[in-house]
């Protein structure tokens, strides 16, 4: 049994509309903390700023700001006012702090009627957020997605830029292709988009895929595409899970396709190509959470002739949240010492399902697929 010295190893606040928005009651949002020593959940109500918005749009993307306790949130759907069955895709961007009690979603300043955060250039949802350095400023990249009017849909390639402090987005190079429901991750200061469909056929069933790998260079302001080896046998889904482990390896994990996947993948960057792990997870995933955490500080406790010892270790651990259909896990690994190798093993399982209630209960579905849809369509936030 281990523990980390602060409980709060791997903690997450799903942002959705608030069922508590009675008269009597401010909204509130729960905040879910899992306890490596006590194998569980603990959760922690915190209330909503009254004066501002307690939701965000459907399928929207976010992001942790580096070194705050900040996210961004950007586009996502939200319901047409003349018609309650449509979607619109929005610009809109926001930030949303999680504190101790609260959370503060900062959308709109009352004072000074204007928005905290300027409206992206082009409206998307479905689509990816980054965090970039340029000039020692943070620099967030707003990546493809797609984009529902009226009138019509479609798949984008546009991209835009965000620099800290600045008041407005600025369009940047565009993706080869356009893209959506697709992974990617940050290494060594540059984005890599794998994954993700282009569009749709005629007859609006049946996706069209795309295996290309690109990479955005800051600096020069380009898309570059890369060729990875991908041996047969690997199947390689829509929203995988991408957790860069150094500078020249990415545990993939996760994601969809025909059926959601249960393997992990190494992408090795030294190699060009892609490594099936051994590893599986132990429930498959479509589209999951995650993080790595490197020298976690925890204490194992040693019972030897009737006296229990507490031994302190670190470990590198990798915690992974979601599932699929009524599946819904966490799973914590331990990464082992030799990181060439990416060799992990299963420290603990928890099944979320005792973590279900009625804060996100959606009217007509049960628990658990309330809960599927949260993941599915909504950023949740980590902490």
């Amino acid at each position: 049994m281990i523990q980390q010295q602060q409980s709060d190893l791997f903690s997450f606040t799903p942002i959705l509309q608030s069922t508590s928005l009675n008269e009597n009651q401010l909204p509130s949002y729960s905040t879910y903390t899992y306890d490596l020593y006590e194998k569980k959940f603990k959760r922690t109500s915190k209330f909503v700023n009254f004066d501002q918005l307690n939701y965000i749009p459907f399928y929207s993307a976010s992001i942790k700001i580096s070194n705050t306790n900040d996210f961004l949130i950007t586009g996502g759907a939200v319901l047409s006012e003349e018609n309650q069955d449509q979607y619109l895709t929005t610009n809109f961007c926001m930030k949303i702090s999680v504190n101790n009690d609260s959370v503060l979603i900062s959308s709109f300043d009352s004072i000074t009627q204007t928005q905290i955060l300027p409206s992206m250039i082009y409206a998307r949802h479905n689509h990816k957020i980054f965090e970039l350095i340029e000039n020692d400023k943070k620099v967030f990249i707003a990546v493809g997605g797609q984009y529902v009017t009226n009138d019509q849909f479609g798949v984008l390639n546009f991209c835009e830029k965000l620099v800290e402090g600045s008041d407005q987005w600025v369009e940047i190079a565009p993706l080869s292709k356009n893209r959506t429901g697709f992974s990617g991750f940050v290494q060594n200061n540059k984005i890599y988009i794998l994954c993700g469909i282009s569009g749709f056929t005629q007859q609006k069933h049946d996706i069209i895929p795309l295996t290309q790998i690109e990479v955005y260079n800051l600096t020069k302001d380009i898309w570059e595409q890369f060729k990875y080896k991908c041996p047969l046998g690997i199947l390689i889904g829509l929203d995988s899970l991408c957790l860069p482990i150094n500078d020249t390896k990415v545990l993939i994990i996760g994601g969809s396709k025909e059926q959601s996947a249960d393997q992990i993948l190494i992408l090795d960057q030294e190699k060009k190509a892609f490594i099936k792990h051994p590893q599986k997870l132990m429930i498959p995933k479509s589209k999951c959470f995650g993080k790595f955490r490197r020298n976690v500080k925890t204490k194992k406790i040693i019972r030897e002739e009737n006296q229990e010892n507490i031994k302190e270790e670190e470990k590198n651990l990798i915690i992974i949240l979601g599932g699929s259909s009524y599946q819904l896990d966490l799973e914590i690994y331990q990464l082992l010492d030799d990181e060439n190798d990416l060799s992990i093993k299963l420290l603990q399982k928890y099944d979320f399902s005792d973590v279900l209630d009625q804060d996100y209960e959606i009217e007509g579905l049960p628990n658990k697929t309330s809960w599927n849809y949260v993941f599915q369509s909504l950023p949740i936030l980590t902490e």
